[in-house]
């Protein structure tokens, strides 16, 4: 696979049918592509009429007793037509996740963000997996759901760990694959006296938190939720927006 990036942020290259955000191309299959990457607001120019593939990423959102849930990914073929379209990408949160979206005057594409009640954001919503009382203060938290699937129950035996987030959906649009949208871990023991961690986020989220370790936040640009905690939960990650057409 070759990988060329071909202008940045306010330069763009002669002849790009697209323009605006990080412009790249490489080949993949024997097929040349074109792509165009928005991680914050901007502005997409059409110079033409021109038949697309489109990834939008909704923002995570933030932790609770449940892990957050995984920004919402909405990938689709369309055809874009000349002219100036207004892009707002998820930035990161602290409670639930943002929504990424690409518009104009009759078009309106739009990937919602994550929930902070564990829900993962449309149009591939999976909900949380079942949070649990182990005792005392003992309550851990499910994982989120991720883009692709629910996560995973807390447990109390042998101690009170979180559940896994559920994992988000892998896409290669930029020349890379990756995973967006997946879900955070929920919080484990939150109490000394044995071991218990906070589960494990899906790929890109955070991890969640407990008495032995902290949560931590989602990776922007993937759409993540962040980990669990009981007082100092991850925060969710930012979205992200990719186009790419065959040149």
């Amino acid at each position: 696979m070759r990988f060329t990036p071909t202008s940045f942020l306010g330069q763009t290259t002669s002849g790009l049918v697209l323009s605006g955000g990080l412009s790249g191309s490489y080949t993949s299959g024997g097929i040349n592509y074109e792509f165009q990457k928005f991680t914050s607001n901007g502005e997409l120019v059409v110079g033409r009429n021109v038949d697309v593939e489109m990834l939008i990423v909704g923002g995570g959102a933030a932790g609770d007793r449940t892990g957050g849930g995984g920004g919402g990914v909405n990938y689709t073929s369309t055809r874009l037509y000349k002219g100036n379209y207004t892009v707002t990408v998820a930035a990161a949160s602290s409670t639930n996740g943002y929504s990424s979206s690409i518009a104009n005057s009759g078009f309106n594409y739009v990937a919602y963000g994550g929930a902070f009640t564990g829900s993962s954001g449309t149009p591939t919503s999976f909900a949380p997996g079942a949070n649990t009382n182990c005792g005392g203060s003992d309550l851990p938290g499910g994982g989120a759901g991720g883009a692709s699937q629910t996560g995973s129950n807390a447990t109390c035996t042998p101690s009170a760990t979180g559940g896994n987030g559920g994992q988000g959906l892998t896409y290669n649009l930029d020349g890379t694959a990756s995973v967006y949208g997946s879900g955070g871990g929920g919080r484990g023991r939150a109490t000394p006296g044995g071991f218990a961690s906070g589960g494990s986020g899906g790929t890109n989220a955070g991890n969640g938190g407990s008495f032995v370790a902290f949560a931590t936040s989602g990776i922007n640009g993937y759409g993540a939720g962040g980990g669990g905690a009981y007082s100092a939960p991850g925060s969710g990650s930012s979205g992200i927006i990719i186009l790419r057409y065959i040149i």
